[in-house]
């Protein structure tokens, strides 16, 4: 769906004419009404979409190895920095395991030290030193090994981020992948929309695009298109794209559902006129126009196709000429064929 950003009007002449009969005298009933002529207009595109509003970045915290919970840090709802305890799982087993491969370590460096000086003394072979020296190496490996695994025992944040709600408690037993918390990045976030395929000559990176949210409906958030994917859905005939925006107020939330306005730069000459102007119908919308003649002005019903709209007026994209003048208000107390004076009765800038 395309909008249009309307370019800085110039006055506008508004006629008040008296509308009458054309067999009654000018001492008949009187309807007043406004007319407005048909403007040509400088007005940028926009691409309207709907979309909704992601991380940056944003995971559910999960435990890599199995284990019982003994230890929270946190609370739902958090500030995070990256690096940051989250949780801890019991590692008792796993701590008096390491104790019994550093006893294993230590024996095997006593017997290295021990073949190294028989060695030097050529009291023993080569082979038997080597396999001396790959066993304290494989020692080494195994004590390091186990104190990595206790380690990831301790589940940290990866990133900068805001907890959502707590997902364990203490005591709970998590099986690799169990989610925790999820941890997500609100600044900046990303505004993911779709248009149609026929617009995407239109899209390129760096396009102001603006946002609104049901949340926030008197606030306006600007970020710019960051990412236009270079395929196009074949279930929809869409393109997918994304608009990036600082969100140092936090107010958007990844989830948000938004209404998105993607600004070209486009600008197009187009024919307005005021809302009020058109009668809209069921089976087409239609303007009163004033038909002048020699006998006098008379009202004349024209149907039109109109565009997009914005402040109040309306493009015309068939149906009227620059410079027609359009009855704007009170058309439902009007037929076709009733005369109209010349006589201005006001006339406003």
């Amino acid at each position: 769906m395309l909008l249009l950003i309307l370019a800085p009007l110039s006055v506008i002449s508004v006629k008040k004419l008296t509308i009458y009969f054309g067999s009654q005298s000018l001492t008949g009933p009187i309807t007043p009404v406004s007319t407005e002529k048909v403007k040509v207009e400088s007005w940028s595109r926009s691409l309207i979409s709907v979309g909704s509003i992601s991380a940056d970045q944003g995971i559910n915290v999960t435990a890599s190895l199995p284990g019982i919970v003994d230890k929270i840090y946190f609370n739902s709802g958090d500030q995070v920095s990256k690096g940051a305890d989250l949780i801890r799982q019991d590692t008792s087993i796993l701590a008096a395991e390491l104790e019994g491969l550093k006893a294993d370590q230590k024996l095997h460096n006593i017997q290295f030290q021990r073949t190294a000086k028989l060695f030097q003394a050529k009291k023993i072979s080569k082979s038997e030193f080597d396999r001396s020296e790959a066993l304290l190496k494989q020692a080494r490996a195994k004590v390091k090994a186990k104190s990595n695994e206790i380690q990831l025992k301790t589940i940290v944040a990866p990133f900068d981020g805001l907890l959502g709600i707590r997902q364990i408690n203490i005591g709970t037993y998590l099986q690799p992948g169990d989610p925790i918390v999820q941890l997500s990045t609100v600044s900046p976030v990303h505004i993911d929309f779709g248009l149609p395929e026929k617009f995407i000559n239109l899209l390129k990176i760096g396009l102001v695009a603006e946002i609104k949210v049901a949340a926030y409906p008197d606030h306006k958030f600007s970020g710019m298109v960051t990412a236009i994917d270079p395929l196009i859905r074949l279930d929809t005939r869409n393109v997918s794209v994304r608009a990036t925006l600082h969100n140092h107020e936090k107010l958007l939330r990844p989830g948000m559902y938004c209404e998105v306005n993607a600004i070209t730069d486009s600008e197009q000459s187009v024919l307005t006129l005021p809302e009020t102007a058109i009668f809209f119908t069921p089976y087409g919308n239609s303007v009163f126009v004033l038909d002048k003649h020699q006998n006098g002005t008379k009202l004349k019903k024209k149907i039109v196709s109109t565009g997009d709209r914005i402040g109040g007026r309306i493009e015309i994209i068939s149906g009227l000429y620059a410079g027609e003048e359009v009855v704007t208000v009170g058309q439902n107390k009007l037929r076709e064929g009733m005369l109209v004076s010349d006589n201005d009765v006001l006339k406003s800038e």
